[in-house]
């Protein structure tokens, strides 16, 4: 199952003294190269402002997700949005499909 991640760096974080900074981006660093390694982070992009974070990654589950969502050390700093994709030949198979149900419902 593939998500979609939206994180974008609460204002408050900049607040805090450059080593904590330092630590959550080290450990963010760690988080995101891990799952990079493990195939689970298909592509990971930041806006030019350097506040926006878009993941694109692989899970089993929902719960799945959750758990690694959990374990992002930066999770306290951002607002985030996720939610489930699916690929663009996949969904034009489904809008086939439909397409021709509607067509047999419209000829009875």
């Amino acid at each position: 199952m593939l998500f979609i991640n939206t994180m974008r760096i609460k204002d408050f974080f900049y607040t805090l003294p450059a080593e904590e900074q330092a630590k959550v981006f080290g450990g963010v660093r760690a988080f995101t190269g891990k799952y990079l390694k493990m195939g689970k982070f298909k592509s990971v992009y930041v806006s030019f402002d350097l506040k926006t974070i878009v993941v694109i990654w692989e899970a089993e589950s929902a719960e799945e997700a959750a758990r690694l969502f959990a374990e992002n050390p930066g999770s306290n700093y951002t607002d985030y949005d996720s939610f489930p994709i699916i690929e663009y030949s996949v969904y034009q198979n489904i809008l086939k499909e439909a397409m021709e149900a509607a067509q047999k419902v419209a000829r009875k």
